[in-house]
């Protein structure tokens, strides 16, 4: 607190100075200011406007960049703070204006790239992480999230038992128009049979709308026959871009699910982390979704959200995600170990027709 009392004590005088022209006396407070809180903005540029004043353009300028960078650390640090409140929109502002201040920020660009993804801006997010790179070229997780969003192969492993950037491979135009039809011509004229989905308790299968409101179609064996072996022909490039080792599919889970209004399913994982033994989902290694509506879209919301996740122990951060839109005729791959959720569901039509329609499912591996 002494330190504190000096320094705006100096900076008092120093300003005094300033206004009545004794510009080495001012100096000298506002050298008496930082010296004190080297990280004192105000004393920090009122220096450099003194010196400014004195013709010492260039020492001036290496201040004002100081105090910018100090300006940038402050105002990431704010936004980071933001974001693990999960006040993504309010994290914005201190975020851009700290990489306006100082564009070299590392943690700011990380920051950025963060909610560029949680926004499903994979390419400007991508960018941030990008530049983030070239300033920490060793950072494991940095070089991670440039591959999961540039659709690179996942070359970086990443040992630590700490959440990551869940990756993720994301495939459009998946089913041909023919194939496509199919599926919604199968989803339109069943729906009614569909049976409200479930979660498990233990290795029990109960209700619990709370967790999960969707109505799912278990194997459709009409749609199953063909659709199944082309997830599995697309796996040598999802094995590659998810980061893991090939292997001999044993068996593949699928089901139809069709989101309507309301409808959302809060935060889980496909898998059990082996806390479920014996139940049929510690087999699941690798999760698909297949997204497909009408177009234009008549709803809004149902996006994926994927945790940033420990894959190995199931720790994760919620505030830190990837959002993947429910595209029409796309498929998404991605860890069946991953904390994951579907947003609720806002529907333009009292058509159900026009809601959210998934063949989702999950990949077993030989033993």
């Amino acid at each position: 607190m002494a330190a504190m009392s000096l320094a705006e004590d100096s900076f008092s005088q120093a300003l005094a100075a300033a206004a009545a022209g004794e510009l080495e006396r001012a100096e000298a407070a506002f050298r008496r200011v930082i010296g004190d809180k080297p990280d004192h903005l105000q004393g920090l540029r009122g220096l450099a406007d003194v010196l400014r004043r004195q013709d010492r353009a260039a020492e001036a300028d290496d201040l004002d960049a100081g105090a910018r960078r100090i300006e940038s650390s402050d105002l990431a640090k704010a936004g980071a703070q933001l974001i693990k409140l999960g006040r993504h929109a309010s994290a914005r502002r201190p975020v851009e204006r700290a990489l306006s201040l100082d564009p070299g920020n590392t943690a700011a660009l990380i920051l950025a790239g963060g909610l560029a993804r949680s926004a499903g801006d994979f390419a400007l997010a991508a960018e941030y992480y990008a530049r983030a790179q070239i300033l920490d070229p060793g950072n494991p997780h940095i070089a991670a999230a440039v591959q999961v969003l540039s659709g690179k192969p996942l070359e970086t492993r990443l040992e630590e038992d700490m959440p990551v950037i869940v990756p993720f491979v994301r495939l459009a135009g998946f089913l041909g128009a023919a194939e496509h039809e199919q599926v919604m011509d199968f989803a339109q004229a069943n729906l009614a049979s569909f049976q409200e989905s479930h979660v498990l308790r233990g290795v029990e299968q109960a209700y619990d709308t709370t967790v999960r409101s969707s109505r799912v179609a278990m194997e459709p064996k009409e749609i199953a026959s063909w659709f199944k072996p082309l997830v599995v022909a697309a796996l040598p490039q999802v094995f590659a871009r998810l980061g893991c080792e090939a292997f001999e599919v044993a068996k593949v889970e699928l089901q139809m699910t069709a989101h309507l209004d309301g409808d959302f399913y809060a935060m889980h994982n496909d898998n059990s982390h082996g806390h479920r033994q014996g139940h049929d989902s510690d087999g699941r290694r690798i999760s698909f979704v297949y997204y497909f509506c009408r177009e234009p879209k008549r709803f809004t919301g149902g996006d994926l959200r994927l945790f940033d996740t420990d894959l190995k122990r199931g720790a994760f951060r919620k505030e830190v995600f990837s959002r993947v839109a429910p595209d029409d005729n796309t498929i998404v791959f991605f860890p069946s170990a991953a904390m994951h959720e579907v947003g609720r569901l806002e529907m333009q039509s009292l058509d159900s027709a026009d809601g959210r329609f998934t063949l989702n499912g999950w990949l077993h591996p030989k033993a």
